[in-house]
């Protein structure tokens, strides 16, 4: 689905490199997804239950109602509260803390001032495409994190940028709002390193499934 959805925002390169293919490079390159689908359609004719699973889409419409409550579900993980599940993550804790929170929002303002930029129509797009498909439970939640994380550090640059713009020449303000945010940054990267490496491993419903094992 990632890959169909970057050949859809980059048509325009792609038609122009294929406009520079010799004959039988162009021939191939429209064999290779005209066989896959074909494919596609037998599987879908003779065994239609598996396209679903081919395709990484459910084939339970229970699911596909039920869209709305596990979208709102999925972004609170984000926020709110994790999901419980002790093998993998700490408690209930949020998947994302408040600094990343924080400059995500921060970079979502810079790319919402370039809306029409390549960048950030591809990642709205995989953005929404990332927390349909955990929405329909089809791939895991840690897809989204990079996206998000690529949104925080937008973010963050954007306030760098800010900051410096606002004090063009003072060494002494310039150097404090560096500081601050290498201090924020370090604090969170603290913060995910303890809680992942010292407390989950320690926790008690972490060990008492392992145990189990």
């Amino acid at each position: 689905w990632y890959v169909v959805l970057s050949a859809v925002w980059q048509w325009r390169p792609l038609f122009h490199a294929v406009r520079g293919l010799a004959l039988w490079q162009r021939l191939l390159s429209a064999l290779l997804p005209l066989a896959a689908v074909g494919w596609l359609a037998y599987i879908a004719v003779v065994h239609h239950g598996l396209l679903f699973t081919l395709v990484g889409l459910p084939d339970n419409m229970s699911v596909v109602r039920a869209l709305p409550h596990t979208l709102l579900h999925t972004l609170s993980l984000f926020v709110y509260t994790g999901p419980s599940q002790p093998e993998l993550w700490l408690g209930r804790l949020p998947l994302l803390d408040v600094f990343v929170l924080a400059m995500f929002a921060a970079g979502a303002v810079f790319y919402a001032r370039h809306p029409f930029a390549a960048r950030t129509q591809l990642l709205a797009s995989y953005l929404v495409l990332s927390i349909l498909l955990i929405s329909l439970g089809t791939v895991g939640i840690s897809v989204a994190l990079p996206l998000i994380y690529l949104v925080s550090v937008a973010g963050i640059a954007y306030l760098l940028h800010f900051w410096l713009r606002t004090f063009p020449v003072n060494p002494l303000a310039r150097y404090f709002g560096m500081g601050l945010m290498a201090l924020l940054i370090a604090l969170s990267c603290y913060y995910n390193i303890k809680q992942y490496f010292i407390a989950w491993p320690h926790n008690t419903a972490v060990v008492q499934v392992y145990r189990s094992r």
